[in-house]
């Protein structure tokens, strides 16, 4: 994120010369701020600006026709490389686990009650879709700021498919 600082009508004018998807914090010039200040100030814009960006693409990604919102088949879009984008909160999900063998969703220590495969033999939905998305060459967002909010309103993570 590009964190602009100063006077307003400086930061305006600087602005014009950015590209037009750079991800912009504005913030107020303070003398009196200490450098510690400064420097947790400049963090916090930077993080604002880009939980702004990303809630606005999370956004359109649900106005698309049938976005993915579902952790199972997410990961299994992912795993088969139909998964273009994903944006995520993996905290939403660390309760969710995924059957390894078969995909089916488990929880609790009992064996899967699709196929019967053991307990150890699963994983938690957001690795399991992390390490398909990664093979895939599908865009991975851990999402930050309000997206965050925004994606916990839901499940915990936005997904587009690829075709």
């Amino acid at each position: 994120a590009i964190v602009l600082s100063g006077d307003q009508e400086l930061r305006r004018e600087f602005r014009d010369h950015l590209p037009a998807d750079a991800v912009i914090a504005d913030l107020e010039w303070n003398p009196a701020m200490g450098p510690r200040e400064l420097a947790l100030a400049v963090q916090a814009a930077a993080e604002a600006a880009r939980g702004h960006v990303q809630a606005r693409a999370i956004a359109r990604a649900l106005e698309g026709s049938a976005p993915v919102q579902d952790w199972q088949t997410a990961a299994a879009a992912a795993r088969e490389g139909r998964l273009h984008e994903v944006w995520l909160n993996p905290a939403a999900a660390l309760h969710v686990y995924l059957c390894n063998q078969c995909g089916t969703v488990a929880e609790g220590p009992e064996p899967c009650t699709n196929c019967s495969a053991p307990p150890y033999d699963r994983l938690p939905a957001p690795e399991l879709l992390v390490r398909g998305a990664n093979e895939t060459g599908a865009q991975i967002h851990f999402a930050s700021g309000e997206a965050v909010e925004l994606l916990d309103k839901g499940t915990g993570l936005v997904g587009r498919w690829r075709y």
